[in-house]
């Protein structure tokens, strides 16, 4: 690549400072809310500044969270708001074309030249000044804008999906509250049970009223937790990591190839439930799939693995998992040092609910099991697409596929 310049030619780093009063949690970025390997952000989880000023972002600039930095957080701002100060906020010169420095930042190579510059071995920092050392391809205006415009298709279509892919588990979830917690299932007449007179029964252990046909049980009537798998150490096999598990949207991990060592083990259609804070206060909760059914995978030990007693039900498993109830359940029964708390398999499998009769489930699984196909299916053409543009943006890069 012989023409080439330093990223500083390109831009520079924000000065802005922005008022807290402006900032809201859908607009406020940290390191904790940038998603990893390149995912772009989520809503914040820590508090805004309740008071000052603190760095602030405009629309089209590039976010790159400068803590650890091979976990490889970066974001292409869509709007305006704050961040906090591990956040570099990259304002690109208006001689440039602001999506192609940001795909520029997206390869591999700009997290290994982050991780040369940076400092400090448990949580390393980027150096800022070494940072904008890193080499960019300086092709003209008109060149860059092709570039961005091919990369950006791709990465349009994996937004829509990821869009659909939530309003299908919005849905999915709508339908379970509908059924499990309004208790609105239908009725042997396909009517609503509760609202169309259906009657209920005071249950004393959970204190609240329950269909006359269901009973007071616990999660380990719909689930085996962490069951047992033999998978030999030393062999590669499918593996999910906790930083692949989504905190919102899809609800399906990333799935890539390790060498097996301890931890986890899990088929499709398992449900996987981070068992540690914060990463279950923060709703780490996914959906095994794209494994052919005689697979074993790997995990996190900080995962317990949930695996459906009834066929198809799989939905309904994650749905009770991401259930507020159950979740401030599994919160208060961790053990262990304060904020490295745990829960356990048992634990979770001894939280207390109504348990539905087996015609329920069946039929709930009936009615979601297509959502979350459709789900799962296009979770994994994102895959695809991502790999596709992983793919072309070197070559694109370094002039290998040129652009007319």
């Amino acid at each position: 690549m012989s023409n080439t310049a330093l990223l500083k030619s390109f831009g520079q780093y924000s000065s802005e400072r922005i008022n807290v009063q402006n900032v809201t949690s859908e607009s406020f970025v940290t390191v904790d809310n940038m998603l990893p390997n390149k995912a772009g952000i989520t809503k914040a989880t820590i508090p805004v500044p309740v008071k000052g000023k603190i760095p602030g972002y405009q629309n089209e600039n590039i976010l790159i969270g400068n803590i650890r930095p091979y976990l490889k957080k970066i974001w292409f701002s869509n709007k305006c708001g704050g961040c906090s100060p591990d956040v570099l906020v990259l304002k690109i010169n208006s001689n440039h074309h602001a999506k192609f420095v940001y795909y520029a930042l997206l390869q591999d190579d700009f997290f290994v030249h982050m991780m040369n510059g940076a400092k400090g071995t448990k949580m390393p920092r980027g150096d800022k000044r070494q940072i904008l050392d890193f080499l960019i391809p300086n092709y003209t205006l008109s060149k860059q804008k092709k570039i961005a415009t091919i990369l950006s298709t791709l990465d349009v279509k994996i937004e829509l999906n990821n869009r659909i892919n939530a309003e299908l588990e919005a849905m999915a979830k709508t339908l379970y509250d509908y059924w499990f917690v309004q208790f609105d299932f239908p009725d042997e007449n396909g009517n609503p049970y509760k609202s169309s007179g259906g009657k209920m029964i005071y249950n004393s252990l959970l204190k609240k009223e329950i269909p006359e046909e269901w009973e007071f049980g616990t999660f380990s009537a719909l689930v085996e937790t962490n069951p047992q798998e033999k998978l030999l150490n030393g062999s590669l096999a499918p593996h999910i990591e906790m930083r692949a598990v989504p905190e919102i949207g899809s609800c399906i991990a990333n799935i890539t190839q390790k060498i097996v060592s301890s931890g986890t083990k899990f088929r499709n259609n398992d449900v996987l439930l981070a068992r540690i804070t914060p990463c279950l206060e923060n709703g780490k909760t996914a959906l095994v799939q794209g494994l052919t059914d005689n697979i074993v995978g790997h995990g996190s030990t900080e995962f317990v693995v949930l695996r459906s007693k009834y066929r198809e039900a799989e939905g309904l498993i994650y749905l009770t998992a991401r259930n507020k109830d159950f979740r401030t359940y599994c919160i208060s029964n961790m053990t262990g040092t304060s904020g490295r708390k745990r829960i356990s398999g048992a634990q979770v499998g001894a939280y207390k609910m109504a348990v539905s009769p087996a015609k329920v489930v069946r039929q709930f699984a009936r009615q979601t099991t297509n959502i979350f196909k459709k789900i799962g299916g296009l979770h994994q053409e994102n895959q695809q697409l991502t790999q596709l543009r992983d793919w072309l943006l070197p070559m694109l890069m370094n002039g290998q596929i040129t652009v007319q």
